[in-house]
């Protein structure tokens, strides 16, 4: 066999990618068949020059060929990078679920280096906010439980429910400066004004009670549900709020909710006469179930 059809199949053998691997196995046939020209017709010349055309043609697709090798191992690494990236995302999430936000902190900036968008990147800035004051609160007080939901509301968007577990915690413990601290810097970047915190003269509960009660009076009720669930935020047990959810379901129609609610309420403060007898009162108004 001619010097140059073995070159140029040994060349092509050594490539690493598929493409030079398919370009191989083509030139390989090509070379048996030549070959065998030779060896029966004795056209030696007419061989060459098709052999010189193919080394050429092998040699531009070998160069083709390892720009898209380097390419896809480029790939390979910039997925690498960002399944790595990603693991440092779910393991600072986790973190900062259990009050650990400096060590979160750390993890997210890791992440960001291979990440982007802007919902992972607004994240990031909440948690330097919080970092930034208090560096970790995994306590198992009810102060600091509350804490860590509060900085979950608001890493997770929901500014305003997380000053109202802010001032509650602020509330029973005057002394927290950092949290103030927080509640003071949240507040100069959403634009909230602080006058609220600095001049608290009641507990956030009973200020929400308060409203719910406005508005039921007004027939708000969906603003009622609303501002009871708020409240179970930070007193899940609050039977004032539960009852009060209750009785804004009935006059909403929605009875079998209302009656859920109740029992709830009834369960927590067995010696409520009032409850019993309206739990009654909406079995006898719920439509009976087919026997």
């Amino acid at each position: 066999m001619p010097w140059e059809l073995r070159s140029t199949r040994y060349t092509l053998s050594h490539i690493g990618s598929k493409y030079g691997r398919m370009i191989y196995v083509y030139i390989n046939a090509f070379c048996q068949r030549t070959t065998n020209e030779i060896r029966k017709k004795g056209n030696v010349g007419g061989v060459m020059k098709r052999t010189i055309i193919v080394f050429l043609i092998s040699m531009f697709l070998m160069g083709c060929s390892a720009i898209n090798w380097e390419t896809e191992k480029q790939l390979a690494q910039k997925l690498a990078n960002q399944e790595e990236a990603w693991g440092h995302y779910r393991r600072a999430v986790e973190d900062y679920e259990r009050g650990r936000y400096a060590s979160a902190e750390e993890k997210m900036t890791y992440a960001l280096k291979y990440l982007s968008g802007k919902e992972i990147e607004t994240k990031f800035k909440k948690l330097k906010t919080v970092a930034r004051l208090i560096t970790i609160e995994s306590a198992e007080t009810r102060e600091a439980e509350l804490i860590r939901k509060g900085v979950l509301c608001y890493i997770d968007g929901y500014t305003e429910v997380a000053l109202d577990v802010f001032y509650y915690v602020w509330y029973l413990d005057q002394g927290n400066e950092r949290l103030k601290q927080l509640c003071k810097e949240i507040g100069y970047e959403e634009g909230i004004s602080m006058t609220r915190l600095l001049g608290l003269s009641v507990d956030i509960v009973t200020e929400k009670l308060f409203r719910a009660n406005s508005l039921y009076d007004e027939g708000k009720y969906p603003d009622v549900i609303k501002l009871c669930n708020e409240i179970f935020i930070v007193e899940p047990n609050n039977t004032t709020a539960i009852k009060k959810k209750g009785y804004a379901y009935y006059k909403l129609e929605k009875k079998s909710d209302a009656k859920r609610a109740l029992e709830k309420a009834f369960m927590l403060d067995p010696d409520d006469e009032a409850i019993k007898k309206f739990i009654e009162k909406i079995d006898k108004e719920l439509p009976k179930d087919k026997e």
